[in-house]
């Protein structure tokens, strides 16, 4: 192996850089050891061009790439590819809103698919007909319709609730029932 000032390269490959002494492998062919208190963070990615910066993961045929899309206003992505831009799964943008199966989120959680399907678990409710949460549907980008779940009556054991359903008109105006 190789030694240098903070770090060891071995005759196999593998690299520790660390601000410690020792052999810090634990099994991977790069590590890095920080043991401080400082906030700086031990590794930093930068592309001083006009290229994408992140990190390219393969295995077995499979490619994720994990990084920032230069190409698309700078947005945090993960990609089912060898690069950022084609089959994005996940996008985060400067605003902080999240997209799976879209890159121009338009909520702070956004999912295009052709069913999408979630589950949202709430626990702030404490009393009867009170919002646990709520889905909005848009079609083309027009709100039609909200799903409300509900507390019910009984909610010391959580084991019932309610849904409402609204729907908007094309001025607006909204609709409500209850199940």
């Amino acid at each position: 192996g190789v030694n240098f000032p903070t770090g060891h390269i071995t005759a196999s490959g593998n690299i520790s850089a660390s601000n410690t002494t020792g052999n810090h492998f634990l099994g991977g062919k790069l590590k890095i050891l920080e043991n401080d208190s400082n906030t700086t963070l031990p590794l930093t990615l930068t592309n001083a061009g006009t290229g994408d910066t992140g990190i390219r993961m393969d295995s077995d045929g499979n490619t994720f790439v994990i990084g920032i899309d230069s190409n698309d206003s700078d947005k945090f992505k993960i990609s089912d590819n060898f690069e950022l831009g084609t089959n994005d799964r996940l996008t985060i943008d400067s605003s902080g809103q999240v997209g799976i199966g879209t890159t121009a989120p338009a909520h702070k959680l956004h999912i295009k698919d052709s069913i999408p399907r979630v589950l949202i678990e709430g626990t702030g409710a404490s009393s009867e007909d009170e919002e646990i949460s709520r889905i909005s549907g848009l079609w083309d980008g027009t709100y039609v319709a909200d799903i409300q779940f509900l507390a019910g009556d009984d909610t010391s054991n959580k084991d019932n609730g309610k849904i409402a359903f609204r729907t908007y008109t094309a001025d607006g105006v909204v609709g409500t029932r209850m199940l």
